[in-house]
């Protein structure tokens, strides 16, 4: 009878281990084979791996896509500083309050280099002529300005070399982020009317935001830093420009 108990008792132990491998499987399959709900189509042996494998490979694309993009939007701030604004030393100027990066301008002797994408004295249009439509952002802003910026030039693929700080997601400021930046509501006591000196050179003049007039789609919003107004202009007007980044 012992030896009849003995033997039971073993049997419900291998049956415990069985079970419990049979429950880690399938969690492990669980995670690393993708649902096909909803396939009602009969895949078998090599087709069906070869389906999977193929799901598979385009899903971690995809997720390593994304990563590429969650890192890229990082903005990374000087934790020692207790400054708002700091200058990163790189071209790049971070805010610790909007957790927005800005692009640096130098220059700034009343000449333009269209060479050189941070001359304070560049003026860039929102939207070109040449398609007929005065209101799509196909401008020279967006086409040589931020292109630059990116590393992009001439449909080219994107240059790391050549990218602002080593980031490729540089763009126009939303024109609640560019009011950001003035020292003070209009009328503002300064001229140019910036909030801190690290934005230096900075022209006393309009800036473009990404922001379209709502009532008339020709018309960009932008901020005057001159007295600290928000101002409109016509997208086919060459304007003044400052990129960002990031934001939270």
């Amino acid at each position: 009878m012992r030896d009849v108990d003995l033997r039971i008792t073993h049997q419900v132990i291998v049956m415990k281990h069985l079970i419990k491998l049979l429950i880690i499987s399938i969690a492990v399959i669980g995670i690393a084979t993708p649902s096909f709900a909803g396939d009602d189509r009969e895949d078998r042996g090599w087709d069906r791996d070869k389906k999977e494998q193929s799901h598979n490979s385009k899903k971690n694309k995809q997720l390593h896509a994304k990563l590429d993009v969650m890192i890229d939007a990082l903005v990374v701030y000087p934790s020692n500083s207790p400054e708002r604004f700091v200058d990163n030393g790189d071209g790049t100027i971070c805010d610790h309050d909007t957790g927005l990066m800005w692009e640096k301008k130098d220059a700034g002797d009343g000449v333009q280099d269209l060479n050189n994408p941070h001359d304070v004295d560049n003026t860039y249009t929102w939207t070109s002529t040449a398609d007929g439509d005065d209101t799509n952002p196909d401008g020279t802003v967006f086409t040589d300005f931020l292109a630059r910026l990116n590393g992009v030039i001439q449909g080219s693929e994107p240059v790391i070399d050549d990218q602002l700080g080593g980031y490729s997601d540089w763009r126009l400021a939303t024109i609640a982020e560019l009011q950001t930046l003035l020292l003070s509501p209009f009328p503002c006591p300064i001229s140019p009317c910036i909030a801190d000196p690290v934005f230096e050179p900075t022209a006393a003049n309009g800036y473009d935001s990404s922001t379209t007039r709502a009532d008339d789609p020709i018309i960009v919003l932008g901020i005057n830093f001159d007295t600290g107004h928000v101002v409109s202009g016509l997208k086919t007007t060459g304007h003044f420009q400052r990129a960002v980044r990031g934001g939270r």
